[in-house]
């Protein structure tokens, strides 16, 4: 299973969301799951704003049956 995570508001986005989308990426591929995280630009420095329950309800919404 392959997911692409892409973050809301790219033309606004402060960075946040970016951070966001990959530490989603990586939390998801450590538990198997084969996620990539589209975002405009480098990965971010800064990957310290994940939060468990963004990782659970991005499972819970892409994971399969």
């Amino acid at each position: 299973m392959k997911i692409t995570f892409f973050p809301f508001m790219p033309c606004c986005d402060t960075g946040s969301s970016r951070v966001r989308a990959y530490w989603l990426a990586r939390h998801l591929a450590e538990k198997g799951i084969d996620a990539q995280a589209a975002y405009h630009g480098a990965p971010p420095d800064n990957l310290d704003n994940v939060l468990d329950s963004d990782i659970l309800v991005f499972q819970k919404t892409y994971s399969e049956p």
